[in-house]
């Protein structure tokens, strides 16, 4: 099972709960850092905490949560390799919205690149083996710095299909148990 706590260094946190370097911090409730253990052997980027993620302070969470950590158990048992260590993230560390009582949308570029530095952070706290891009704006705004990072569909793709039943949930484990047997048989050579 995946870890439901955010574990990371408290003087990043510190630093993340400060920022204000995009109007989106006037919007949150709780900055956003991600979800799982520092260091980990996979970093999950997707594209910004929903609601439900704001009030908590925890990303992937929910329907998205039981689809990763599922995902996640599966892949390592077709990889046949112990479950990794992980941590989920996003392009954005506060809800992607235009007001309080507004619907999320796709962060922009500029929200993007004005989080880049805590991202950066939590990247190098995490010292991941493999990172995985979840969704379009993971990987159209971070496969240049991650090159050798993976892009899979995002998790709520897969919940709009029907979830953990539909034939899009065994392709994304496919894909994550591929990119867990590449990484992890390699570094064991």
């Amino acid at each position: 099972m995946c870890e439901s706590r955010v574990l990371l260094p408290e003087n990043i946190i510190r630093r993340l709960q400060l920022c204000q370097r995009c109007k989106l911090y006037t919007y949150r409730k709780n900055v956003v850092p991600g979800r799982g253990t520092a260091p980990a052997d996979v970093l999950f980027i997707g594209e910004g905490p929903g609601r439900s993620e704001n009030i908590r302070g925890l990303a992937f969470i929910g329907p998205t949560k039981r689809i990763m950590d599922a995902a996640v158990e599966t892949a390592s048992q077709w990889a046949e390799i112990p479950a990794p260590s992980v941590f989920f993230t996003n392009t954005v560390c506060c809800r992607p919205c235009d007001g309080k009582k507004e619907p999320n949308r796709p962060p922009t570029g500029e929200e993007v690149w004005a989080c880049y530095t805590n991202i950066d952070l939590i990247a190098k706290a995490v010292a991941p083996k493999l990172v995985i891009f979840l969704g379009l704006v993971a990987r159209d705004y971070y496969s240049a710095v991650f090159k050798d990072g993976i892009h899979l569909v995002h998790p709520a793709f897969i919940n709009y299909l029907g979830g953990l039943g539909c034939p899009e949930y065994v392709k994304f484990v496919r894909g994550v148990s591929t990119a867990f047997k590449y990484v992890f048989k390699k570094a064991a050579t």
